[in-house]
């Protein structure tokens, strides 16, 4: 297999508890030895493109200083859906949120959701008649101890 490609990321900090988080991968793959019908192929569930955006905003003072909350999109686009690549998955866009408080150096409350809006999608197949459902909505609750 053959992989060629561009991944970009970028993140802006605005200084005043506003970030935002962007990125882009473009990927080429190409299977280059095989003594299947794959031969010059790309290989099925692998998208071609994907990007995130992802702003945040975190008080910095008051008495809610170190609260904060985020919300971003993901875009997955169309893969192949068999080998010989004889049909497409549909690409998708997904949203997903987080809202999260840092105590002080160490500790880190976090609560977050992806596909949040629970949107019903094809996430992959490996032929016509072996598809699943992309993952539905996922609530996380997460504590984290710095050091």
């Amino acid at each position: 297999m053959r992989s060629r490609g561009l991944e970009l990321e970028g993140t802006m900090d605005f200084q005043n508890g506003f970030k935002a988080i962007g990125s882009y991968t473009l990927m080429n793959l190409e299977i280059t030895k095989s003594n299947g019908t794959d031969l010059g192929k790309t290989p099925t569930n692998r998208p071609r493109h994907t990007a995130a955006l992802w702003v945040d905003y975190t008080m910095r003072g008051g008495m809610l200083r170190g609260l904060g909350m985020g919300a971003g999109a993901r875009y997955i686009g169309s893969t192949w859906g068999d080998a010989a690549n004889t049909f497409k998955v549909s690409s998708v866009w997904l949203a997903d949120a987080a809202i999260h408080y840092t105590l002080d150096q160490h500790w880190r409350f976090a609560l977050t959701a992806t596909n949040l809006l629970d949107k019903e999608y094809v996430g992959q197949c490996g032929s016509a008649t072996t598809c699943y459902y992309g993952y539905r909505r996922n609530i996380l609750a997460t504590a984290t101890y710095r050091w």
